[in-house]
């Protein structure tokens, strides 16, 4: 069954099965690649850049990411914070010199 559906899947599905030229390994980029364009990003590579720090406890930092006790929008808004997308109350009076 398998082989008569790769030999009709001519371009009719995004996997293309029929094509046997391709080889699914060309296109995997090795983790450190991906890693330094993760660093480079402006926003997201502070993260990132920040982590690698001796001086940060990676366990305890990503504890509540692997623990699965947050909400989706919750763990998203902590992450933005921690890219410092959101202005926190101390950014926007130390730095803005606001009146909050």
């Amino acid at each position: 069954m398998h082989q008569a559906i790769t030999q009709t899947d001519k371009k009719l599905t995004p996997l293309n099965l029929s094509e046997t030229s391709l080889n699914p390994e060309a296109k995997i980029t090795p983790m450190q690649d991906l890693v330094g364009q993760w660093k480079a990003k402006p926003l997201h590579g502070r993260y990132r850049s920040r982590i690698d720090d001796n001086a940060i406890d990676t366990k305890a930092s990503q504890g509540w990411l692997q623990s699965g006790n947050l909400f989706l929008e919750t763990e998203g808004f902590i992450a933005s914070i921690q890219d410092q997308v959101v202005p926190t109350k101390l950014y926007r009076k130390r730095i803005k010199h606001e009146n909050v």
